[in-house]
């Protein structure tokens, strides 16, 4: 985790799984109708299928979904990872968050 936050910070993250949300969706350029939360997929996405008209396809989605094997981090999980880093690092990731918090409706973790 600490490799990740003091690789780069300057608004792009050397590792690209770091980049906000909010600077690879242009969410200030696109007009969204709709926003799926990750942690909610799986009351959100019937609904998601449903308003494309791809609700018949809906198996699909489902045979895919998590095909990676790795489950959810809990918040337990990620506190224990957040309550490695400084309190320097733990505020760079609130800066660097903080426009996300704010347009996908979360709030930072306090550890």
């Amino acid at each position: 985790l600490s490799s990740g936050i003091n690789a780069e910070y300057g608004g792009i993250i050397a590792n690209g799984h770091w980049i906000p949300a909010s600077q690879w969706l242009d969410i200030c350029q696109n007009d969204f109708n709709l926003v799926v939360k990750l942690e909610n997929g799986d009351l959100e996405t019937p609904h998601l299928l449903s308003v494309l008209n791809l609700s018949e396809h809906s198996e699909l989605y489902w045979s895919r979904a998590n095909a990676s094997g790795s489950k959810s981090v809990s918040n337990h999980e990620i506190e224990r990872y957040l309550k490695q880093l400084t309190f320097a690092q733990q505020k760079i990731l609130d800066d660097m968050y903080a426009f996300d918090y704010e347009v996908f409706g979360y709030e930072p973790f306090s550890v």
